[in-house]
């Protein structure tokens, strides 16, 4: 049984990896499964192919057009959703609304009604109680996130931007929750209180 759809959204995928397959590209070029691993590709060389940035993207928004299972539609859209936050690619803003839009759903259906047992929360106590963090833990922490691997490297703020973002979240107005009286911003006081207060 196919795991993709008959539909214009498989045809289209597989000419492209078809057009791919019978050239040999001299610029730049990104390595994409076939069948992506995550939904049971392997990283057999028959089952990868070059395509440029522009088809690799395309590729990615045909996936999950035409694959024929819930779980691997979610996939498909968590996949093109890290695609769209990349700093690879450009695109446009209904397209970026509209997979943000999906993804979300996706996110919520996972945890819908999803609750940690008592025997969970034990068990990650457990896992986390007595654990010791290594000056050379912290220092392997803080590599993985410096020079080009940083999400922000290459990116040249102004001088006085560390002082006008400060001031901006001293200007913004402070709301206090209806539960414990905390006061704090609007984005915490809507996360973690009023009614989603512990003290509720």
């Amino acid at each position: 049984m196919s795991i993709y759809l008959n539909n214009k959204y498989t045809k289209c995928y597989y000419e492209i990896i078809d057009q791919a397959k019978n050239r040999i590209l001299q610029t730049y070029k990104e390595s994409h499964h076939i069948i992506p691993k995550s939904i049971g590709g392997s990283n057999d060389i028959s089952n990868l192919i070059h395509l440029t940035a522009r088809e690799h993207y395309i590729v990615h928004w045909l996936l999950t057009k035409m694959v024929d299972n819930e779980l691997y539609k979610q996939k498909m859209i968590h996949a093109f959703w890290r695609l769209n936050n990349s700093k690879k690619y450009k695109i446009n803003s209904i397209a970026y609304e509209k997979n943000r839009i999906e993804n979300a759903k996706n996110v919520s259906k996972r945890f819908l009604g999803v609750s940690k047992t008592e025997e969970h929360c034990k068990s990650l106590s457990r896992v986390r109680t007595g654990r010791i963090i290594t000056k050379s833990w912290k220092k392997n922490i803080g590599l993985s996130k410096s020079g080009e691997k940083h999400p922000l490297y290459g990116i040249k703020r102004p001088e006085n931007w560390n002082k006008k973002a400060s001031q901006t979240m001293k200007n913004k107005p402070k709301i206090v929750c209806v539960h414990c009286g905390k006061l704090s911003n609007a984005g915490n006081i809507s996360r973690w209180h009023n009614d989603n207060c512990s003290k509720k």
